[in-house]
C-alpha cells in the first residue's frame, strides 16, 4: 500500500504540480492515484512509456553508471543537498533499476486535472510520442519549445518558465476555438 502523499501531511487541498523527465512520470502517477490533490499538472519531457525513447537511447540509458560524466550534472547537484552525500551511487542504482512499464491508455483517459504537456523539438523523446500522449489526456494543452532539448529548464529557463506560468495563471474555463462555421466572435470564441 502506498503511504499517503506529502500534500496531506502539509494540509495543502490541491496543488499545481510540476516534473521535469522522470519528474513529469511522478506528477502524472500523483494524478492517477490522488486526482483530488492536482488542481494542474505540468510535464516536460515526460514519457509515458518506454516507447517513447528511440530505441539506441534506450541502451544508452542502461548502459549509464553513477561515475559517469553523463551524469556529472546530477551527481554534482545532489551532492551539493544531500544530508550523506556519498549516497548518490545508491540513489543511482535505484533509480537505474526502476522497473517502469508506463501508463496505459485508459489511465490517461481518466486524468481530469487541466495538464500542459511541454517538450522541446530537440528533446531525446520522440515527439510523436509527446503528441499520443498530450492526445490521450482530455484536459491536455501542448507546448513544443522550438530549438529546445532535454535540459531547457536548466539551460534557459525563461523560454518554459512564461509557458508554464500562463498555463498556470489561466482561467478555469475556456472560449471555444472559433471554427469556420463559427468564425471569431470576441468573447465567444478564441
Amino acid at each position: 500500500m502506498m503511504s499517503p502523499p506529502f500534500l496531506r501531511h502539509l494540509e495543502i487541498d490541491q496543488a499545481d504540480i510540476f516534473g521535469e523527465s522522470f519528474g513529469g512520470v511522478i506528477a502524472l502517477s500523483l494524478a492517477l492515484r490522488h486526482p483530488d490533490l492536482v488542481r494542474r499538472l505540468v510535464a516536460y519531457g515526460s514519457s509515458w512509456n518506454r516507447e517513447g525513447y528511440p530505441e539506441h537511447l534506450l541502451g544508452q540509458f542502461i548502459a549509464l553508471s553513477a561515475g559517469d560524466d553523463a551524469v556529472r550534472f546530477q551527481r554534482d547537484h545532489f551532492r551539493k543537498v544531500a544530508p550523506d552525500p556519498a549516497r548518490w551511487p545508491i540513489l543511482f542504482d535505484k533509480v537505474h533499476k526502476i522497473a517502469w512499464n508506463g501508463f496505459s491508455r485508459s489511465e490517461l483517459q481518466s486524468i481530469e486535472a487541466p495538464v500542459l504537456i511541454a517538450i522541446g523539438d530537440r528533446d531525446w523523446l520522440r515527439l510523436e510520442h509527446v503528441l499520443e500522449l498530450f492526445r490521450l489526456i482530455p484536459n491536455a494543452q501542448l507546448a513544443v519549445i522550438p530549438d529546445a532539448g532535454h535540459f531547457l529548464l536548466y539551460t534557459e529557463p525563461g523560454r518554459l518558465l512564461p509557458v508554464i506560468e500562463a498555463f498556470l495563471d489561466a482561467p478555469a474555463t475556456r472560449l471555444p476555438l472559433a471554427t469556420p462555421i463559427s468564425g471569431y466572435q470576441p468573447g465567444i470564441t478564441r
